[in-house]
């Protein structure tokens, strides 16, 4: 399941990247550091996703629970109004999740940056990764016990 929800998200980043490049003329930035940053922000959302289903005791639970968490994470990571005008504590907040790193990472590249540019996204988005997978491995096992 993990690898299906991996791929779902690398499929659905692929759409939106190459059609607004082929349809809106978007310039992402090197490709091959395109794909290593979709790749990130994808592991670090599906790792999320994991917590949220390791802790919900119903899919209803999940479900209700992963669409609060994804819309809060979204309003405060800046995918609907740019981060840059909202309060400091507010831009600060935002860095909780992935979409704000995602954000950044991404306009950067768009601006010319390279991998080595990313160092904090990358860092970042592999943290978040490591402790949302952590949590959902260990409450799993726990589960199963």
């Amino acid at each position: 399941k993990v690898a299906g929800v991996f791929a779902t998200g690398l499929l659905q980043m692929t759409v939106l990247i190459l059609a607004t490049r082929y349809l809106m003329g978007v310039q992402w930035g090197n490709a091959v550091v395109v794909v290593v940053l979709v790749a990130l922000v994808v592991a670090a959302t599906a790792s999320l996703g994991l917590v949220i289903a390791v802790l919900a005791r119903t899919t209803a639970q999940a479900s209700a629970l992963g669409g609060a968490v994804v819309m809060v994470l979204a309003a405060i990571g800046g995918s609907f109004v740019p981060r840059i005008s909202y309060p400091d504590w507010l831009k600060t907040l935002g860095l909780i999740g992935p979409n704000a790193w995602g954000i950044e990472g991404f306009q950067k590249l768009a601006a010319g940056a390279t991998l080595s540019g990313l160092g904090p996204e990358i860092l970042a988005l592999l943290a978040m990764t490591a402790v949302f997978f952590g949590i959902a491995v260990w409450n799993f096992r726990r589960l199963v016990k």
